[in-house]
C-alpha cells in the first residue's frame, strides 16, 4: 500500500537531531507496517532554525504510532489549524537494560501484583521469591528496563538448567527470555517490544547463544505479536525461536 503524495502536513520540529530521529521513526515503522512511501523530505531550510518535513496527511497518526513504538522521543501534538500539525518534541528517550538489584525488589513486587502481570505468573509472589533465590545464579539473568524511569522487566535462562517444560526442547545453544511492562497506562507503546529487541542485541554482541525462545501464553497476544515483531517464529513444538543473528 501505497501512502499517496497529496495532502501534504508541515511538521516543524525544534532542531535537526530531532528532525532526523523522526525521518529514522518514519522509515521504520513503514518498514514494519510493510508499506512503502514516497516523497519523503527534510529539506535544509536556510534562514531558519527549525527544519521542516513533509509527510503525507495520511501517515501523521502511524507517524505518532512510529515514534512511541521506536522510544524515539517523548512527542505529543498541539492539534491541526491551517493544515499545520506541529509537532513537540521534548526530548530523546533511550532505553537501556541494567541487571535487577536488591533496591528493585520493592518495585518488582508491585509489578508483579498488577493485573496485566499477575494473570500470567500463577502465584506472583511465589514467582518473585524464585527470582530473589537466583538473584546469584550464573545461568539465568534478570534485568528491568529503563528509559527516564523503570518501565519493565526481562530475564534470560538456560533451558538445559531450568526445570523441565516446553523450553526443553529447545535446539542447543539457546536461552530463553521471558518479559512484562510493569504498569498498565505504558501498555501498548512499544516497552515491550524494545525490550525483547535490545535483549537480542546483547546476547548477538556477548555472544550468549545462537537462538532465543520464548513460550508466550496462548491467552497473551500481545507477546506474541512483541515476539513476531523481533523475528521470533512459532515451531511446530509451539515454542517461538529466533536466530540472534538474524
Amino acid at each position: 500500500m501505497l501512502l499517496k503524495e497529496r495532502n501534504f502536513d508541515l511538521l516543524t520540529l525544534p532542531g535537526s537531531d530531532f528532525s532526523n530521529n523522526l525521518v529514522f521513526a518514519y522509515r521504520r515503522l513503514i518498514f514494519v507496517k510493510q508499506k512503502s512511501v514516497a516523497g519523503i523530505s527534510c529539506p535544509a531550510n536556510a534562514g531558519t532554525e527549525k527544519p521542516q518535513i513533509k509527510l503525507p496527511v495520511e501517515s501523521i497518526s502511524l507517524l505518532r504510532t512510529g515514534l512511541d513504538y521506536l522510544g524515539q522521543c517523548a512527542c505529543s501534538f498541539s492539534g491541526v489549524r491551517e493544515n499545520i500539525t506541529i509537532l513537540n518534541c521534548i526530548k530523546p528517550v533511550a532505553m537501556k537494560l541494567r541487571k535487577l538489584e536488591t533496591a528493585d525488589l520493592p518495585l518488582m513486587e508491585k509489578w508483579v501484583h498488577n493485573g496485566h502481570v499477575a494473570a500470567f505468573l500463577g502465584d506472583p509472589q511465589e514467582w518473585l521469591e524464585e527470582v530473589k533465590a537466583n538473584m546469584g545464579a550464573d545461568w539465568i539473568g534478570y534485568f528491568i528496563a529503563e528509559t527516564d524511569r523503570p518501565v519493565g522487566f526481562i530475564q534470560y535462562y538456560d533451558p538445559t538448567m531450568a526445570p523441565v517444560g516446553i523450553w526443553s526442547q529447545a535446539p542447543r545453544f539457546s536461552m530463553g527470555i521471558d518479559f512484562f511492562v510493569g504498569d498498565a497506562e505504558i501498555l501498548g507503546k512499544g516497552i515491550a517490544s524494545q525490550m525483547v529487541g535490545l535483549m537480542k542485541k546483547k546476547m548477538r554482541w556477548e555472544k550468549l547463544c545462537k537462538f532465543m525462545v520464548a513460550d508466550p501464553d496462548p491467552d497473551d497476544p500481545a507477546s506474541v505479536r512483541v515476539l513476531e515483531k523481533n523475528g521470533f517464529i512459532k515451531q511446530p513444538n509451539g515454542l517461538f525461536q529466533v536466530e540472534v543473528d538474524s
